[in-house]
């Protein structure tokens, strides 16, 4: 039997979600009962959403600060389907926006009959040693052919550690696509903000009972995981005067510090987000469970989990906050507890979550979902650093410059840094914070799973303007100068730099033989251009099996099984190049080429894509023609060196695929991007 080793889990199918769209200014009167009157809204207007005659139910209704949210999710045969939700925004009554799409029903399904939970889990179990199983959920999936039936099921692992999502096929049992459901965060850092903090007596509220860390809001104890799933216990009790006095203890897993020190950090976090904005999780208890000093049994280095994440560690359905420690405790840093904290708040609302899509791998709702934990804790923290304890100085800084394109690299905690540092500017010159907050907050309830920047932006813009016409201008204005309100993921790549990305290994996927990057890049080809030649190479990380495919006059539309492409770079070659003299691989001067980077290797690598083209030379029309050497008539320019760094620009700096990294650079620059041209090359399909 296979080992359950992936981070995330990946089948070959061409599933294509469609790519998120958010409508504003929409100004449609709600009449009669408001639940009723929205659903007729999406059903009458399906089509517009992606799925004519689509039926929707309301899933959640949640009233912000500034207006109210309806979520619908897409039903087909009495079973939700996967990627088919529409949220909408309501102020006074009217709806002002809507965000998602609708997933396209076919004539006919499949009628082969469908496993039952027993039989899909027997299969699994199979396949997969060690693995526990939470739920299991019949639904439809979005798939090339119309809709699949799978089941949606809730894993963990043992060996290494993991929280999963799986989809099964519901005829064969097969896993087609998994992902790992922790937002994490994975470093060497201390936890807790001693350099800019004291060790100071502070009162501990809401507590159930008066010796135990347990109170609506919290429940925390330390934890180990082992074979038999999660063992806990409490080490904090009261003293005679029912304080909680402790001393730090860093690190060790004796520690009662950490678990009084989550406690309080967790409670005044929660009670600001209610008090604040109406924060309140889904049903009756608020209460999020919290872990510290976790460690894994029987791990490496006496299980140390140098990790602090968000998600469902012990099984219950519902995510938990849990931090783990090395040669630091993560639990120290009150920065990573209300960034971890954040990712279940836009787990309760928006969901934004990393998926697949037509232009590879869509991670910019992860980007978001990073940039929202970040201005959270900024703004509750009073300042922009993120973890400057834990960071030595600072993991993340939301001060600063972060442009789209010019600063996307692929990866979602420095991509976040665009959406992070925009609205911090925003912030910073707003005087009234508490309105920028709950536009910011009303922003992220109204956003769909798949939302990229230019749908956050356009939410933010249209909730700003209405809540004052000054936030609105001096958004509109920071967004338009960042590049955020048309931001896309594809980026122009000039001929005289190189530009720099990440992307994932085959071995972050389960079955998957190559892994597209997250972003594609486009070159115009001059008119009077003879040749071009594209570069995709590694500039960090272990392997080199990179390679690209290449298409032209539009972007690549991938998919697994029938990507759409006109050539494939070959990671054997190193480069393609297309001339005017070469049939198969005939260039088109006036052209543009669409690059979409591929990585056919076992591990994440960050890469290095860049051009160099041969332009024929003009002459002036009366000037003299030049007396030329015999090899003269072309000139080639070459852009073999690295990017020119602007002032104060950082380079590329490894990802460490933690939300909480000291490693995690401030931006993560392209350089300025300039017009460019050409691509292509040849990969090799494994079997």
């Amino acid at each position: 039997m296979r080992r359950f080793f992936p981070l995330f889990l990946i089948m070959l199918l061409p599933v294509t979600a469609a790519l998120a769209k958010t409508q504003t200014g929409l100004r449609h009167v709600l009449v009669g009962d408001q639940i009723h009157a929205a659903q007729r809204f999406i059903e009458e207007r399906a089509g517009q959403f992606g799925s004519k005659g689509a039926q929707v139910a309301l899933n959640d209704s949640t009233r912000g600060p500034v207006g109210e949210v309806l979520r619908f999710q897409q039903q087909h045969e009495g079973l939700r389907v996967l990627g088919g939700e529409v949220v909408l925004t309501l102020i006074k009554g009217e709806i002002r926006a809507s965000s998602g799409q609708l997933q396209p029903v076919p004539q006919q399904v499949s009628q082969k009959p469908v496993l039952t939970e027993v039989q899909a889990r027997n299969r699994l179990l199979k396949s997969y040693a060690g693995l526990q199983i939470r739920s299991m959920e019949q639904v439809w999936q979005a798939h090339a052919r119309g809709l699949k039936r799978i089941w949606l099921t809730e894993a963990a692992s043992h060996s290494p550690f993991g929280l999963w999502q799986l989809h099964l096929d519901a005829e064969t049992g097969a896993v087609l696509w998994g992902k790992s459901t922790m937002r994490h965060s994975k470093g060497n850092v201390y936890s807790l903000n001693p350099s800019v903090g004291q060790l100071v007596e502070q009162p501990i509220t809401g507590l159930e009972e008066p010796t135990t860390l347990k109170g609506p809001y919290a429940d925390v104890q330390r934890c180990v995981y082992g074979e038999s799933g999660l063992s806990c216990d409490r080490l904090a009790s009261a003293d005679t005067d029912g304080n909680f006095l402790y001393q730090p203890d860093d690190p060790s897993y004796e520690d009662p510090f950490a678990e009084v020190q989550a406690y309080y950090h967790v409670d005044s976090f929660h009670r600001w987000l209610s008090e604040s904005f109406g924060f309140a999780r889904k049903g009756s208890d608020q209460h999020i469970d919290v872990v510290v000093n976790f460690r894994q049994e029987g791990g490496y280095h006496g299980g140390a989990v140098a990790n602090a994440f968000f998600g469902d560690v012990n099984g219950d359905g519902k995510g938990d906050l849990v931090f783990g420690q090395a040669q630091r405790d993560f639990a120290y840093d009150a920065d990573v507890i209300y960034h971890e904290f954040t990712h279940s708040v836009v787990a309760e609302t928006a969901n934004l979550e990393i998926g697949i899509d037509k232009l590879g791998m869509n991670v910019m709702p992860a980007a978001l979902n990073e940039a929202f934990a970040d201005l959270f804790s900024s703004a509750f923290a009073g300042d922009s650093k993120v973890g400057e304890y834990a960071g030595n100085g600072g993991i993340r800084d939301l001060s600063g410059n972060a442009i789209c394109p010019d600063h996307l690299v692929g990866e979602s905690h420095s991509d976040g840094l665009v959406w992070g540092r925009a609205n911090w500017a925003v912030r910073e010159q707003f005087a009234d914070k508490e309105l920028y907050d709950s536009v910011l907050y009303q922003t992220l309830l109204g956003l769909d799973p798949h939302a990229d920047i230019a749908d956050a932006a356009a939410l933010f813009l249209e909730l700003a303007t209405d809540a004052s016409a000054d936030l609105g201008q001096l958004a509109t204005s920071e967004f338009t100068t960042r590049g955020l309100v048309d931001c896309t993921r594809i980026v122009p790549l000039p001929f005289d730099k190189k530009l720099q990305g990440s992307i994932y290994g085959t071995s972050t996927f389960m079955g998957a033989k190559l892994v597209p990057a997250a972003l594609q890049y486009r070159i115009d080809v001059p008119e009077n251009a003879t040749e071009v030649s594209i570069y995709v190479s590694q500039s960090w990380g272990m392997g080199q099996s990179l390679g690209a495919y290449i298409r032209k006059g539009e972007s690549v539309g991938f998919a697994f099984t029938s990507s759409e492409y006109d050539f494939v770079k070959s990671d054997k070659e190193g480069f393609i190049q297309l001339k005017l003299d070469d049939e198969e691989k005939k260039l088109e001067p006036g052209a543009s080429y669409y690059i979409l980077p591929l990585n056919v290797g076992t591990y994440d690598n960050y890469y290095a894509i860049r051009s160099t083209i041969t332009l024929a030379e003009v002459l002036e029309p009366d000037a003299a023609l030049p007396t030329l050497p015999a090899d003269a008539g072309v000139t080639e320019v070459d852009a073999t060196t690295g990017p020119s760094l602007d002032p104060g620009e950082e380079p590329i700096t490894p990802r460490t695929g933690c939300s909480i990294s000291a490693n995690a650079s401030n931006a993560i620059p392209a350089a300025s991007l300039w017009l460019l041209l050409g691509l292509v090359a040849l990969i090799r399909r494994r079997r």
